[in-house]
Formats: structure tokens, sequence, C-alpha cells
């Protein structure tokens, strides 16, 4: 597990490393993405925090041809 905070291209990150699977945040300031760190800090340590599966995207044109179908039938 591990929760960092970095600067990068001028902007402030929270990079997160937990049960094999990492995520990555921009914040604001570097305060902000401290506090945000100690506070994911504190759910990882409760058990409390899971990094979510991010659902599959759906290629353009799929999705084009399903809102087409939609509305046709309306």
């Amino acid at each position: 597990m591990a929760v960092k905070v970095r600067q990068k291209n001028g902007r402030w990150w929270v990079f997160i490393d937990h049960k094999g699977k990492r995520k990555a945040k921009c914040v604001g300031s570097k305060q902000a993405a401290e506090t945000a760190a100690r506070k994911i800090e504190t759910k990882i340590t409760l058990g409390e925090f899971a990094i979510e599966e991010e659902q599959e995207r759906l290629p353009f044109s799929t999705y084009y041809k399903n809102w087409l179908e939609l509305t046709r039938g309306q």
C-alpha cells in the first residue's frame, strides 16, 4: 500500500498503489493533495478503501448505434 503526493507538469497529483492496482488523481494544490492522501491512507488502514474497476468504454460507433435505436423507438 502506498499513497504518494507528487508534482507533475505544474499540477499536484495523488498516486495510490493498493492491492496490486494503481490509480492517480490530479488535485488542485499541494495542501489539497496532502489532505486527500491522509484521508485515503486512513480509509485504507480501516479497510474502507477499494480502487473501483473502470467500466469498459464502448466505441463511439456502438454507442451511436444504440442511441439511434433508442431515439427511433420513441
